[in-house]
């Protein structure tokens, strides 16, 4: 299975949806299957510890920084080399820049996130070794959206796949 990437620009009225992505299920998928199996080997899975809240923050606000710099210059290959071994098998830089297309042409910049705390749909979460993190960050005139997944590899955490989107900004109760 290859992970598909895609990108789709949607306007009506004053309300303009970007989503990019590289979908996370297949290499999520892959990543899980690459990790030997605790029953073959009769162990108990080891556990991963949850990274501490500022080593998310760092994960996160680090990841989309990445993806706004391969944005604005054209270049996603420092994108593509940060990630984890399994994302660079399966996406190319030309693959990310067509995926992220609508970002780059319509001039979005993300920075702004770097200011902001993210507000997260799900508290991130450890699965199969998979660490995800799913959320929004309230900036003005538009959200930014993000699913990031990210695996331990080489005792570091590393990207396995990338989620970001824009939607208008929540109603104020």
């Amino acid at each position: 299975m290859t992970n598909t990437l895609y990108a789709r620009l949607r306007r009506g009225g004053t309300l303009a949806a970007l989503v990019a992505s590289v979908a996370v299920s297949p290499v999520v998928a892959q990543a899980q299957q690459a990790a030997p199996s605790a029953q073959a080997n009769n162990t108990q899975p080891a556990a991963i510890a949850m990274p501490s809240r500022a080593q998310q923050l760092i994960l996160l606000q680090s990841t989309l920084a990445a993806l706004d710099q391969a944005n604005r210059t054209g270049d996603y290959g420092v994108l593509v080399k940060l990630s984890a071994r399994q994302f660079q098998l399966t996406n190319t830089p030309e693959e990310l820049a067509g995926g992220f297309r609508g970002f780059s042409e319509n001039g979005i910049d993300l920075s702004p996130i770097l200011l902001y705390a993210p507000r997260w749909t799900r508290e991130p979460w450890i699965e199969n070794g998979v660490l995800r993190m799913v959320g929004v960050f309230d900036t003005n005139p538009q959200q930014v959206t993000f699913d990031l997944a990210f695996i331990l590899e080489e005792g570091r955490w590393k990207m396995v796949g990338i989620s970001a989107g824009l939607n208008a900004p929540r109603a104020a109760p």
